[in-house]
């Protein structure tokens, strides 16, 4: 579900861009904020890798979150 999410995400904010700067990147940190409770910062944003940096911050957050409750 997650990963279906981040694509959905990534696609809204990088379609038709070819341009790394072209991404806006406040609006596409609000939305990871309201969705993941993460940002990125400027470094990381890179269209062609951009799902792939959201997806693992993202699983990173759900296995700290999931270890929180194992214990």
């Amino acid at each position: 579900m997650a990963t279906n999410k981040v694509y959905e995400i990534v696609d809204t904010y990088t379609s038709n861009l070819y341009k790394k700067e072209q991404v806006d990147v406040e609006s596409l940190n609000n939305t990871l904020q309201s969705v993941f409770g993460f940002e990125l910062e400027a470094s990381e944003i890179d269209k062609a890798t951009l799902d792939q940096v959201i997806l693992d911050k993202a699983m990173d957050i759900y296995d700290a979150k999931r270890n929180i409750f194992r214990e």
